[in-house]
């Protein structure tokens, strides 16, 4: 059984060292996408994500990297899956014989090592007629100890078996009929979600370059998300506000060890923890 990860990115330097460092310890081959530009918004500078990613290379041998020009998340995507077949294929292997995971993961994501481990070798490696496992996740807002409550109900997919004509629609489901979807539950994986811990300025920004800046509630940044505090948040998701109810800070202990050797990439506050 092989398990590949993909990661689209363009200038998210925030957790991708993280990210990465969890990523090359399950996965057989990670392979990063670098976009020449944002999916929308403005261009900007991303030498600092090129220089993250090149470093952890000449340390961990299964990272690959290349970098491409994409206007649309799903094509971003779809490209990396096409490349891991192809290189598949050149290296003597048949990503499409049942055996061969496509781990989708964003910059923004990461989770226990020992769970991935487990899940790949207890879950993944079974032939089990599952195509397509989903897992809940802690999304995180501003800093590294402050948690939605209750996680939102979103399921994102995770793993996807490889098969002839795959590819990822809506950004995060498959367009082929999977055999079976299979729900893994908090107790066996739970994805930690960064994607709104940052600055002020870096928040801004990826806001108004993703896939869904125009989706983003009219006044959102200055009105919901600059003075949102645990004692004062709720419903305040940015686009579907009752999707995140409440906030909540936590003991960092509960953080994967990669992101607490680096805690400056969480931004967390000195007094943090309840």
């Amino acid at each position: 059984m092989r398990l590949i990860a993909g990661m689209k990115v363009y200038d998210d330097p925030r957790m991708i060292r993280a990210t990465l460092r969890v990523a090359v310890q399950v996965a057989d081959e990670v392979w990063v996408g670098v976009s020449d530009k944002p999916w929308r918004g403005e261009k900007t500078d991303n030498s600092l994500t090129l220089e993250y990613v090149s470093r952890l290379m000449e340390k961990y041998s299964n990272i690959r990297m290349f970098q491409g020009s994409w206007d649309v998340e799903e094509d971003h995507i779809n490209a990396i899956i096409g490349r891991i077949c192809d290189h598949e294929i050149e290296g003597g292997r048949d990503p499409f014989a049942g055996d061969t995971f496509y781990w989708y993961l964003d910059a923004d994501e990461t989770f226990h090592v020992h769970e991935l481990q487990l899940v790949k070798e207890r879950i993944l490696s079974q032939p089990e007629a599952v195509d397509y496992y989903n897992c809940s996740m802690v999304s995180y807002i501003k800093h590294g100890n402050w948690v939605v409550d209750p996680p939102e109900p979103a399921h994102p997919g995770v793993f996807f078996k490889l098969k002839p004509g795959f590819r990822i629609v809506n950004i995060r489901s498959c367009d082929l009929n999977p055999q079976g979807i299979r729900t893994l539950p908090p107790s066996m994986l739970v994805m930690h979600h960064v994607s709104y811990v940052g600055t002020d300025d870096e928040i801004y920004r990826k806001i108004t370059s993703f896939t869904h800046s125009h989706q983003i509630s009219r006044g959102w940044f200055e009105d919901v998300y600059l003075p949102l505090t645990p004692e004062t948040a709720h419903d305040f998701h940015p686009t579907h506000p009752e999707c995140w109810k409440r906030l909540k800070r936590i003991d960092t202990k509960q953080l994967p060890k990669e992101v607490l050797e680096h805690p400056e990439d969480l931004l967390f506050e000195e007094v943090s923890v309840q």
